[in-house]
């Protein structure tokens, strides 16, 4: 409800408080929370603040997490695979750029077919934003 957007740091803390409390969640709440959720964690991954992006960049190295996601939010990842593109090509720090990429591979070898599902919307979402 309320987001610390000119804080980094209380907005690494609250992703920590979100890594946390996502492998305790119930399906139930998780399920309720997932778009307000997804685009807050878009948001954080192309943060300007390169302390934000890694902490949101760093949630994907948890299994428990990864497993969370695909099991309850794939819904949601067309959103945050678009962002990470975003990074991949316009962030201004090198290791975010890095883990960004390493972050995408991962989904693309966890989930060949959603990634490029996911792949298909960004692009097409791009094209359209070229045209206007």
């Amino acid at each position: 409800r309320f987001w610390p957007c000119r804080m980094a740091s209380k907005q690494v803390l609250f992703l920590s408080e979100i890594d946390d409390m996502m492998g305790i969640m119930p399906v139930a709440d998780l399920k309720r929370l997932q778009p307000m959720l997804a685009r807050r964690l878009a948001s954080c991954l192309s943060n300007v603040n390169s302390d934000v992006s890694e902490k949101a960049l760093n949630m994907w190295k948890s299994e428990k997490f990864l497993k969370m996601i695909f099991a309850n939010c794939r819904d949601q990842l067309p959103v945050i695979i678009s962002e990470l593109y975003n990074n991949a090509t316009q962030h201004w720090h090198s290791t975010v750029h890095t883990r960004t990429l390493e972050v995408l591979k991962m989904l693309m070898e966890r989930d060949a077919e959603l990634f490029d599902a996911s792949s298909a919307k960004h692009r097409k979402s791009c094209e359209e934003q070229d045209r206007q």
